[in-house]
């Protein structure tokens, strides 16, 4: 019989373990789920971790907001813009109401409350929402922090959204240097932040640097995380389209539609806003019927989702 007792508190243990850790696992699935452009999977799966916070800590916590703002960033992403504000504003309104003492998870709130506002193209609420962050940080962040890495790459896309390049740039080179020295040189995340970098570039016609860098990020992507190759190669797709070059553009769109069917299926969102902006780009070469085709299947993309 006393054999038994270390089973059994182990047992005990492993439940409370599963317990605390099971809806972060499930919003770090989700956002795996995301970036593979299964943006329905992603979001079932948040439902159910905001309902577990929720009957957990209140339908007021910090988790819960937290998973509601990624939630309002993929309702946001499928066009579904009614439920996406509601979302964010819910969450919103819980994580400024938090009295607390600043802790991590309240930064990563901030943050998903940040990306959904890009969502959104509220770039102006989402660097006013960074910058809070930024403020917060400074006393619960330290060193080579991920998250604040995350939260520097955040500010940078906000910025460049309101043109002010400047302040984006020093945010990236900050987000870079913060991912590289967690996971080096070659870190999938250094590699996306390359990639905003060179969206930023695009728009300000630096086209050699922002072809050096959007190569960069496509060579460390296509070796160490081909699940976020398409927003590398998106950055070349628009340096194309800018110098007018439609083809080559055109080109790099095919592929990045290939990589989210492959990736995420034929529903994916990610891939009905690919076929959108191909079709635009068919329409600059005339090719009306190809170019109608792919917003047809677009539209029936978004209104399975809607």
């Amino acid at each position: 019989m006393d054999t038994l007792w270390p089973i059994a508190l182990g047992s005990v243990f492993v439940a409370i373990l599963w317990h605390v850790l099971a809806p972060r696992y499930q919003e770090n699935r989700a956002e795996r789920l995301l970036q593979r452009g299964r943006d329905r999977q992603a979001a079932q799966y948040l439902e159910r971790v905001h309902k577990v916070w929720v009957r957990r800590d209140g339908e007021n916590s910090i988790q819960a907001a937290s998973a509601l703002a990624t939630l309002a960033r993929i309702r946001f992403l499928q066009g579904a813009t009614e439920a996406g504000t509601a979302h964010l504003d819910r969450a919103a309104k819980s994580v400024y109401a938090y009295k607390g003492r600043p802790n991590r998870r309240l930064i990563v709130a901030l943050i998903r409350l940040g990306q959904a506002a890009l969502a959104a193209q509220r770039h102006a609420e989402a660097a006013a929402i960074g910058d809070k962050a930024r403020a917060l940080a400074g006393r619960v962040l330290y060193g080579a922090d991920p998250c604040l890495a995350a939260l520097e790459a955040m500010l940078g896309d906000a910025h460049a959204g309101l043109l002010l390049f400047d302040e984006a740039h020093a945010h990236y080179d900050r987000a870079l240097e913060i991912f590289r020295l967690h996971a080096g040189v070659d870190s999938p995340d250094a590699a996306v932040v390359m990639a905003a970098m060179a969206v930023a570039m695009v728009r300000q016609e630096r086209w050699k640097e922002a072809r050096e860098t959007g190569m960069e990020a496509v060579e460390i992507l296509d070796q160490h995380d081909s699940a976020r190759l398409p927003e590398a190669l998106s950055a070349l797709a628009e340096l194309h389209a800018r110098r007018g070059r439609f083809a080559e553009a055109e080109g790099l769109r095919l592929s990045i539609c290939h990589l989210w069917e492959r990736l995420g299926g034929s529903d994916s969102v990610l891939l009905a806003r690919e076929y959108e902006r191909r079709a635009e780009l068919l329409r600059s070469m005339e090719r009306q019927t190809e170019a109608g085709y792919l917003q047809g299947k677009a539209e029936r993309i978004r209104r399975a989702v809607a």
